[in-house]
């Protein structure tokens, strides 16, 4: 049960920072409207052992603290969902190639690309794209996610795939990253956690970026053919 006290705005901020605050080094923070009747915050999770999922989940949750859940006369109504995926596979790449082992670093890391996969979720886009940040370029992708168990509705959200830094990316990654800095994605990151949904700007960032994806793996793939002959 959550235990706050709903009568005025100041102890709901402090309640809901406080819900915040309980995943620690994993928390992504908090935010509410003006009256804070509603908030939101969102925090980094390990996946259950029953889900065919490797890797860390983005777990979003909206509280309504003039809300009742069905058939209770207290506590609030929250809903929770998961918000992004994060392969397993790229916190080993983290680790490997930007020396970021530990919860803060890989967290600053990843914080814009978890922005832009809640950006993705929330304009309904689906397939390839890739996010240029200051350390390199994320893959990443909005599919159909891996269900508890194999079993279940499919549930479609952005996971982020693999990772390249500086150092290991062929001229192709380069010039995209190039091409979308001068674009200005890396100083449009949304902000994340948030209550306002993604704007037309950031569905065409996110356009842009789908197409840098479908440009890199064609240049590459006609380079290997090239090679290949």
């Amino acid at each position: 049960m959550i235990r706050i006290d709903p009568r005025s705005r100041g102890a709901r901020i402090a309640g809901l920072r406080h819900l915040a605050n309980e995943a620690g080094a994993c928390s992504l923070g908090a935010v509410h409207d003006t009256g804070c009747r509603i908030g939101f915050w969102a925090y980094l999770s390990t996946m259950t052992s029953a889900s065919l999922y490797k890797g860390i989940g983005v777990v979003g949750n909206m509280i309504d603290f003039e809300a009742r859940p069905v058939g209770r006369e207290t506590d609030f109504a929250v809903e929770s969902g998961l918000e992004v995926l994060v392969d397993m596979h790229i916190l080993k790449r983290l680790a490997l190639r930007l020396g970021a082992r530990n919860v803060d670093t890989q967290m600053a890391a990843l914080r814009p690309v978890i922005s832009w996969c809640a950006a993705a979720n929330q304009t309904g886009i689906t397939g390839r794209f890739v996010v240029p940040t200051h350390d390199g370029l994320f893959f990443c992708r909005r599919e159909a996610l891996p269900s508890t168990g194999g079993h279940g509705p499919t549930e479609i959200g952005a996971r982020i795939v693999t990772f390249y830094g500086f150092d290991e990316m062929r001229s192709a990654h380069l010039r995209s990253w190039a091409r979308m800095r001068e674009a200005g994605i890396l100083m449009a990151t949304p902000a994340y956690p948030r209550l306002n949904r993604a704007g037309r700007d950031e569905l065409i960032h996110l356009c842009s970026m789908a197409g840098e994806d479908l440009m890199i793996r064609s240049g590459l793939e006609a380079k290997h053919s090239g090679t290949a002959r």
